[in-house]
């Protein structure tokens, strides 16, 4: 398992999945880990749909989100590169996260960028959210670290949260250990 965590060291999804494949049959818990993560994906496109309903002006998404990429594709509108040249009114933003820890998310380079810009929605499922220890061990040079509070929600498979009750969330996984 240590291979896991050390060669993809930016996925938080990978350390759910550790302790799922410690607690059982492996063929089993895969299976059940990847409908899970499809029934979380799914529900939050529609969450965020819901959210977003209504919004004009169009939506910058952060680069390399495969969430945010199937929420663009539900809403019908085409991914609009972020890039300073676009004005920025009006537009949301939106953002998937690799982690989410207690006051910080860990995602692709850009996505802080896109934040400090504007107000910029988070879509991610439950297995990204991971307790301080974990969050701190996590990275790579593709990555960077944004404050929680520079985002205006967090969609976490069905639930809209605000920023900070995503990272009490993330906290309350420490208890877990």
């Amino acid at each position: 398992m240590q291979f896991l965590r050390r060669e993809l060291s930016g996925y938080a999804s990978l350390w759910h999945l550790e302790r799922l494949l410690r607690s059982g049959d492996p063929r089993v818990e895969l299976a059940r880990f990847a409908a899970q993560l499809e029934r979380d994906a799914s529900a939050a496109v529609e969450t965020a749909y819901e959210l977003l309903s209504g919004r004009t002006g169009g939506f910058l998404a952060a680069p390399s989100s495969g969430i945010t990429k199937r929420l663009l594709a539900r809403v019908g509108a085409a991914e609009i590169a972020s890039s300073a040249a676009v004005s920025p009114d009006g537009r949301t933003g939106l953002s998937g996260a690799d982690a989410v820890g207690p006051g910080e998310i860990l995602n692709i380079v850009g996505t802080r960028e896109l934040a400090e810009r504007l107000p910029t929605v988070i879509v991610t499922t439950p297995d990204r959210l991971v307790p301080p220890d974990v969050f701190a061990t996590l990275g790579s040079p593709l990555f960077e670290r944004i404050p929680l509070d520079r985002f205006e929600a967090v969609v976490v498979g069905g639930e809209v949260l605000t920023p900070q009750e995503a990272g009490r969330r993330a906290a309350a996984l420490a208890a877990r250990l």
